[in-house]
């Protein structure tokens, strides 16, 4: 069982959980989210942002996703961030 029910549809499910990132910029301020969702729920997701949205290629340009180009050709591999430790005050 996935450590929390989805985001979106409140279900509890199996396997692994999926997060979904979203940064809303206005200027020099950036309004960050984290949306822990199952399976059925990200492709929904995906697949609208998929059909309307820019998707940033290898080359750093914007572009729009030629219709039909499957998921596994967009993604590519990405590696854990560091994360500053927290800790109580007075450690």
């Amino acid at each position: 069982m996935a450590w929390t029910p989805c985001c979106l549809c409140d279900q509890r499910f199996g396997g692994e959980a999926l997060n979904l990132y979203l940064s809303i910029y206005f200027g020099d301020e950036r309004e960050p989210y984290r949306f822990v969702v199952c399976q059925p729920c990200a492709e929904h997701l995906l697949e609208a942002w998929r059909e309307k949205a820019l998707r940033r290629g290898a080359d750093g340009e914007w572009n729009f996703v030629s219709p039909g180009t499957p998921p596994e050709r967009l993604t590519a591999g990405s590696e854990r961030q560091e994360r500053p430790q927290k800790g109580r005050a007075g450690r």
